[in-house]
């Protein structure tokens, strides 16, 4: 696939040529085929978007099972030693909430979901983040 770029050059040169020559019709052609070179230039970036944004997807729900993982372990070692683990077992149903909530945007066709996680002030995603990144319990 092209570059972005490539497109917009094709564009500019499409606009030029229609400066150099005198027939209306090579003109309307020209000013068309500029604005297709255009719009793929857009949906090629939209589309790497996308992409960009479905990886991060993908990266937020593995770290998010890793998080999970690990806090089951906690929740084990606090049952196995005696100690309240009621904190622990809620955190982890934080995560599992939280991770749903990704798995969710993932499958979903609202682009705008994967754009929005981590974002300060949006309901989805910041949640997440605030949650792996908080601290294990210690012991182990």
């Amino acid at each position: 696939m092209a570059m972005p770029e490539e497109y917009r050059k094709n564009a500019q040169d499409c606009l030029r040529l229609v400066d150099e020559t005198g027939q209306i019709y090579a003109k309307i052609a020209l000013i068309e085929l500029a604005n297709k070179f255009r719009a793929t230039a857009e949906e090629v970036e939209r589309r790497r978007a996308n992409q960009t944004a479905r990886a991060q997807l993908e990266q937020r729900i593995s770290n998010g099972k890793d998080r999970i993982a690990k806090q089951r372990k906690v929740i084990e070692h606090l049952r196995s030693k005696g100690r309240d683990f009621d904190l622990a077992v809620s955190t982890l149903h934080a995560l599992e909430h939280s991770v749903r909530s990704i798995e969710h945007c993932r499958g979903s066709r609202w682009t705008g979901c994967a754009s929005d996680i981590g974002r300060p002030g949006r309901r989805r995603g910041s949640d997440f983040r605030l949650v792996l990144t908080s601290t294990p319990a210690r012991g182990i």
